[in-house]
C-alpha cells in the first residue's frame, strides 16, 4: 500500500511539474497551473548582463525576490511562487544569465501584480491582461513598468514561453 501512495505522488508531482512549465492548455482532468514561468534577461543600455555578478551596477542574486499581489474571495494577498529564493541560470544560446519570474495565472484567483525585487532600492511593477479565449487562464499580455513586454499571441503552442528581455 506504501509503495502505491509513493508511485502515486511521484507521478502527481511529475504531472504538477510538467504542467507549470508547459505552454499548452491544461489536459483534461488536470487543474490549470497557478503560475507560468518566464525567463527575464536583464541588461544595460550598453548591453552588458546585468545579472552577471562581475558586471558594474548589476543585481546581486541575494537581492532578487518575485511576490504576487492576489485576490482570492475578496481577500487580498501577496504570495511568492519562489519558496526556496530566485535562482539565476545561464543562457548558451544568448550568452547571458536570467532568472524566471512566476506570473500568476487566473485560476482560483485574480491576479493584481506582480513586485520585482532587484536591489534593496529598486522594485519594479509587472502587470497583466487575461482576455485570450484560446489559452483559459493565461495572461494574453505582460507589461513591465506599463511597458508592453510579451504577447501570447507569440507563444507556441507547445515548450517553454517566450523570454522577456528588460534593458535599464
Amino acid at each position: 500500500m506504501k509503495r502505491n501512495r509513493a508511485f502515486f505522488l511521484l507521478c502527481l508531482a511529475y504531472s504538477g511539474i510538467s504542467n507549470f512549465f508547459s505552454c499548452s492548455n491544461p489536459q483534461i482532468g488536470q487543474p490549470p497551473p497557478q503560475a507560468i514561468y518566464i525567463r527575464t534577461f536583464y541588461k544595460s543600455t550598453d548591453g552588458k548582463d546585468l545579472l552577471n555578478s562581475s558586471t558594474t551596477n548589476g543585481f546581486k542574486k541575494s537581492d532578487l525576490k518575485v511576490t504576487s499581489k492576489i485576490e482570492i474571495n475578496g481577500s487580498i494577498r501577496e504570495v511568492n511562487y519562489d519558496d526556496s529564493g530566485i535562482d539565476v541560470y545561464w543562457d548558451d544560446a544568448l550568452r547571458m544569465n536570467y532568472f524566471g519570474i512566476n506570473i500568476p495565472t487566473s485560476y482560483a484567483k485574480k491576479p493584481i501584480e506582480t513586485y520585482v525585487r532587484l536591489s534593496q532600492s529598486l522594485v519594479d511593477t509587472v502587470t497583466y491582461t487575461f482576455n485570450s479565449k484560446q489559452r483559459q487562464y493565461i495572461p494574453d499580455q505582460i507589461f513591465y513598468n506599463k511597458k508592453l513586454v510579451w504577447d501570447v499571441v507569440n507563444a507556441p503552442d507547445d515548450g517553454l514561453w517566450p523570454p522577456i528581455t528588460i534593458v535599464k
